[in-house]
């Protein structure tokens, strides 16, 4: 509902009877225009826009007339209502909406979107004022405690700079077509975006590019690093569900590989190396994961695109443990999922390749690339010559990753060992919320019987509390063979397979971390998060820590006993 465009070509506003008579007859209707994600060419949403079916002027001219004649409200509460009254989209995609502040705050809003509140994007214009922000973010809780998401609008146009990003924290950033318009001819605005999509990432929001209408700005902004777009290229605004969606082409194909080279050069250490060259292959259409051996486990070094990350891999596990182990690449080009030993991290795959990555014929790691969209030989190929280049740049940076100092692990640590029996579960679900920065962590014992709850902190408390046996024991088979398994960042994903009950009542971000006793699973800490997180192999390690002397407390009081 980001517009509400008038129909017919008259240059004033609507007049008061005008709109007295739109609001009293409910003469609107609403039409959908598709967002997709430029990686896959998966379509992820719609944004629904409002029409006005008598004649007026320009596409804000209703908004703009229900602004001078006090009723701005009273229409976007009727624009809703036509957007609620289709119902939600087909598949899991989302629907986007624009609501005002004022609009926002209104109880007969949420009345309208409560149904389908946990498909629901709730727009906020970076061009709007919002005048006290401590009180709307407690009026947006109310929207995100039903499952809503929040996406700024018009980022780059509004008098407000990224004031509204900063302070919302939103699942997703939406480019002003002012930014987009000729951006492939405008070194500032590429510069500018591509800034926007790195600091979109570590905020853990998506970037959605709004008005794509040439194969130019496509191009322009899938190097940018830009995930979904929205524009008249892609499809245009059509009656629910039968949008037309726009061929996106081919994903672009550089002629050598002299961009990937460049970046490797600039690049000072393994984990650098390995982002760039996830970024470039990300880029080219692929969701790209690279893995590096540490100790005993293979662990997760970069990755664009996944849904969820399955991290610290014992060798042999997995066709990215199996590429490891023997050596030998995997090209997929059918149906992966029927490859033995397959796990998925991302649903819809028809094509994954798995590379050995070597550093002076030792086998260190391994480049693991899936699509939605078949692959050629050619694009095999490329995947090949990266892994081979990332190869050669570990063997000048070294294979060792660098990582952030756990200098807080120590304390929990000792606060940990000397933790009295009856206090050893409340510690390690405070440890982990502290170490991780997730709201909310959970103990469930798993040996022995069906799983069950132990304890839980945190506001999302009661949501995991809903989980059934059966989605418990989902989270069990999926760590198996893991030292973690954690959500990767994405906005637009389902969460980890066991978890959609908590990613439709709000929850953003999990992380199960396995608690072994003698190399058996006795039970899992379950962290959650009401928004995006995109963790680090460097941010998982401490909760591993804290698992493994949670372990060697309960093998203790087991030998104890």
């Amino acid at each position: 509902m980001a517009s509400v465009p008038a129909i017919g070509g008259r240059s004033a506003l609507p007049s008061e009877a005008e709109l007295a008579r739109v609001l009293d007859t409910g003469d609107v209707r609403s039409v959908v225009q598709p967002i997709l994600a430029l990686a896959d060419q998966r379509l992820v949403a719609y944004e629904a826009l409002a029409r006005v079916g008598v004649a007026a002027t320009g596409p804000l001219s209703w908004l703009e007339a229900a602004d001078r004649f006090r009723c701005r409200v009273d229409l976007e509460l009727l624009c809703l209502d036509r957007a609620m009254a289709i119902g939600p989209p087909p598949g899991e995609a989302l629907l986007f909406v624009n609501l005002s502040p004022s609009t926002l705050g209104d109880p007969r809003a949420k009345a309208i979107c409560e149904p389908g509140a946990d498909r629901l994007v709730l727009e906020v214009s970076e061009g709007e004022i919002i005048a006290d922000y401590e009180r709307f973010l407690y009026e947006l809780r109310g929207w995100t405690d039903m499952g809503a998401r929040v996406a700024v609008d018009d980022t780059g146009a509004g008098y407000a700079s990224l004031r509204h990003v900063l302070a919302l924290e939103p699942d997703f950033i939406k480019l002003d077509r002012s930014l987009i318009a000729g951006i492939e001819s405008d070194r500032n605005r590429q510069a500018l975006v591509t800034a926007l999509a790195s600091f979109a990432m570590q905020l853990g929001s998506t970037v959605v590019a709004e008005g794509v209408e040439t194969a130019a700005e496509l191009d322009a902004v899938r190097a940018s690093g830009v995930e979904l777009a929205q524009g008249f290229l892609l499809g245009v605004p059509d009656e629910p569900w039968s949008t037309a969606v726009g061929g996106l082409g081919g994903v672009a194909q550089p002629a050598d590989v002299r961009s990937l080279r460049s970046s490797l050069a600039l690049a000072p250490d393994p984990q650098a190396a390995c982002e760039a060259v996830v970024e470039e292959l990300h880029r080219r259409g692929w969701l790209p994961s690279v893995y590096l051996l540490e100790g005993d486990r293979l662990r997760c070094q970069a990755q664009r695109g996944l849904w969820q990350v399955l991290d610290g891999l014992t060798p042999g596990v997995g066709v990215t443990g199996r590429c490891f182990v023997e050596g030998r690449e995997f090209v997929l080009l059918g149906d992966p999922t029927t490859e033995p030993g397959y796990r998925e991290a991302v649903p819809g795959v028809r094509a994954e390749v798995c590379v050995p990555l070597r550093v002076e014929g030792v086998v260190v790691g391994a480049l693991n690339v899936e699509r939605a969209v078949a692959a050629d030989p050619l694009e095999v190929g490329w995947v090949r010559r990266s892994a081979a280049l990332l190869g050669e740049r570990l063997a000048v940076v070294g294979r060792e990753p660098v990582h952030t100092p756990l200098d807080r692990l120590g304390h929990h640590a000792r606060w940990l060992a000397e933790a009295p029996p009856s206090e050893l579960t409340a510690r390690a679900l405070a440890s982990c919320r502290e170490l991780s920065g997730m709201s909310t962590a959970a103990l469930i014992r798993c040996g022995g019987g069906d799983p069950s709850l132990v304890a839980s902190s945190g506001p999302l408390e009661v949501l995991v509390a809903s989980l059934q046996v059966g989605e418990l024991r989902t989270l069990v088979e999926l760590v198996e063979g893991t030292a973690a398994c954690y959500t990767a960042g994405s906005t637009v994903d389902q969460g980890l397979a066991g978890t959609e009950r908590l990613r439709r009542a709000g929850a953003r971000a999990v992380t199960i971390v396995p608690v072994r006793v003698s190399d058996a699973v006795e039970a899992l800490l379950l962290l959650a998060h009401g928004t995006p997180r995109a963790l680090r192999t460097a941010e998982v390690e401490p909760l591993e820590v804290v698992a493994s002397l949670v372990g060697a407390r309960l093998r203790t009081q087991s030998t104890l006993d």
